[in-house]
């Protein structure tokens, strides 16, 4: 039992009108041509936005320089694998 037949005592029915199933149909599909065509926009943006982003970072890094028998830092995380 649905909760609609539950509370109204009757099962709930949809009226079938070909005129109006012909527009939801017509309307659904130029929903789905204005959402494609927004995620398009959208996606450009993202690409425009990251490669501004990697440009900035690319020009904030300084190139690593070691020496032969210098010291150096090694970060190690610990792992369940160790025991």
């Amino acid at each position: 039992m649905s909760s609609f037949e539950a509370l109204y005592g009757r099962r709930y029915s949809i009226p079938l009108d070909d005129e109006k199933i012909d527009d939801a149909i017509t309307i659904g599909v130029e929903l789905i041509q204005a959402i494609t065509q927004k995620l398009r926009v959208i996606q450009e943006m993202m690409k425009e936005n990251q490669s501004y982003q990697k440009c900035y970072v690319n020009k904030q890094q300084k190139p690593l320089r070691f020496k032969v028998g210098g010291q150096v830092f090694l970060r190690m995380s610990p792992t369940s694998d160790a025991m």
